[in-house]
């Protein structure tokens, strides 16, 4: 939880400038006090470059942002440029708890969000989140195998059968039209096997909701537990409640929960293994 709140209070913070900014140098330090916090470590202490970065191989190579979202997208014809709507900095919802209770109880709201008028690459936790409140379900996985496949034999795993042929290619069997529709099945999958933890199963509950019981807790409302790291971080929230600080003025159901249908797509490497050659960033 203390980890969702550092993500809600650096979003705006660019990623490039992780390794200077004061907020993220004391978001860092702060989850290096948690005796039991499992995320990467650097000589056992989170660093600004481990930061909300997960411990998946290849989670702390490179810069925080894949170049599967930065890199131009061949889409038949055309070329998908990777610049999406964003919404304007400090564009923040629920930072009263009123207006926490209110859409916690279904109240329809009238806040709107800020749209920022010039599309842009991601740059921060803002513009991340925004990508993922835009997207469909197996957006990302659809782009970077679009990626990978405009690189031809040399993306493809050395094991496909059609590499070594001298008169056949791949298509509807190992090739493109099989890979593409394999990306699509297990996102469907994924989102199926994912629904079923999280409503039949673990029923957790989603962070913003467990702020508000923060909220109450702090201010007397209600006895919620003792934690040390409360004191620290509401210390940072002085402007806001605890139940603070979503990104959308809306009652999300529990993306952050394990298990997260996204996360659980399997990676393109089950169906295309690219190459060692570097993907360059855009200018």
């Amino acid at each position: 939880m203390a980890e969702v709140y550092w993500g809600a209070l650096t979003r705006d913070v660019p990623f490039v400038e992780y390794s200077t900014s004061p907020l993220i140098t004391a978001a860092a330090a702060d989850m290096s006090a948690f005796s039991d916090f499992r995320g990467p470590k650097v000589g056992g202490a989170v660093t600004p470059s481990t930061l909300f970065r997960g411990n998946t191989p290849g989670d702390l190579a490179g810069p925080y942002i894949s170049q599967f979202l930065l890199k131009s997208i061949p889409d038949g014809a055309t070329t998908i440029v990777q610049q999406y709507r964003t919404v304007t900095p400090g564009n923040d919802f629920m930072t009263a708890y009123a207006d926490w209770l209110s859409i916690q109880n279904g109240v329809p709201t009238t806040a709107s969000i800020t749209i920022d008028p010039n599309t842009r690459y991601i740059r921060n936790g803002r513009d991340l989140g925004e990508w993922l409140h835009r997207d469909f379900t197996y957006q990302g996985y659809l782009g970077a195998c679009s990626i990978l496949l405009s690189f031809g034999a040399g993306a493809l795993d050395l094991a496909n059968p059609y590499l070594t042929s001298a008169t056949q290619s791949g298509f509807m069997t190992f090739g493109p039209a099989h890979i593409l529709d394999f990306v699509a099945r297990a996102a469907r999958a994924a989102l199926e096997a994912a629904w079923c933890q999280k409503w039949l199963v673990h029923r957790r509950l989603r962070p913003e909701e467990f702020g508000g019981r923060l909220h109450n807790h702090v201010t007397g409302a209600a006895r919620l537990m003792r934690s040390c790291f409360i004191r620290r971080l509401l210390a940072r929230l002085s402007a806001h409640t605890a139940a603070t600080c979503c990104q959308w003025p809306i009652r999300k159901e529990a993306p952050h929960f394990l298990p997260t249908p996204r996360a659980m797509a399997p990676s393109l490497e089950l169906v295309s293994r690219c190459s060692k050659r570097s993907l360059t960033n855009p200018s």
